[in-house]
């Protein structure tokens, strides 16, 4: 139904090799929780675990943490503007991970303010269908979410960047990959 009322509903999953060649592509315009669904599971082997050892607790954290994934996804697509041609993109690099979608921001949401701005819905039918579902609260508290759990892993803020035309939210996975230290020791 989705794909019928909305002739730009897609999304593409990209597991990069580097920045830029990819050895695992995921096409879909399912229906949104199945696309969930699909790159959660696309997503999962390759999102890694450490395990954090103090003294007697042992703390497992993931790259990407899933409430965070679940809930950058679902931004991706309540807050795309479906009258501009595009897909939702997910780059799944070795460091990060970037969601974009088609579509700046909405009303006057931008990166600086989008931790305590208002909430505020492009697509309120589609906002309030997920509500319904249990999959969004609809009060506002995503993004902060997004941040309390990323920062309660030791890990960087969700980073956006927006134009007139999309929004990309970067999520860092907080690991130096071996061969990016060898490049930053030797001053490359």
């Amino acid at each position: 139904l989705l794909r019928q009322q909305l002739r730009g509903h897609e999304a593409i999953y990209l597991h990069m090799k580097s920045d830029t060649e990819y050895d695992k592509r995921v096409d879909s315009a399912r229906p949104l929780l199945a696309i969930l669904e699909q790159f959660t599971q696309a997503l999962e082997p390759y999102n890694r675990i450490v395990t954090l050892k103090l003294g007697l607790f042992h703390f497992e954290i993931p790259d990407f943490p899933e409430e965070v994934l679940r809930e950058a996804l679902l931004n991706a697509f309540v807050h795309r503007d479906y009258n501009v041609t595009g897909s939702v993109y997910v780059r799944h690099f070795p460091d990060r991970l970037e969601i974009s979608n088609p579509g700046g921001f909405f009303g006057d949401v931008n990166p600086r303010n989008i931790l305590g701005h208002v909430p505020m819905s492009r697509n309120r039918l589609l906002a309030e269908s997920l509500q319904k579902v249990r999959m969004v609260e609809r009060a506002g508290m995503g993004v902060k979410r997004m941040y309390h759990i990323l920062l309660s892993y030791g890990k960087e803020p969700p980073n956006y960047e927006s134009g007139p035309d999309f929004v990309r939210l970067n999520l860092r996975s907080g690991r130096v990959e071996p061969e990016r230290e060898g490049r930053k020791e030797a001053g490359i």
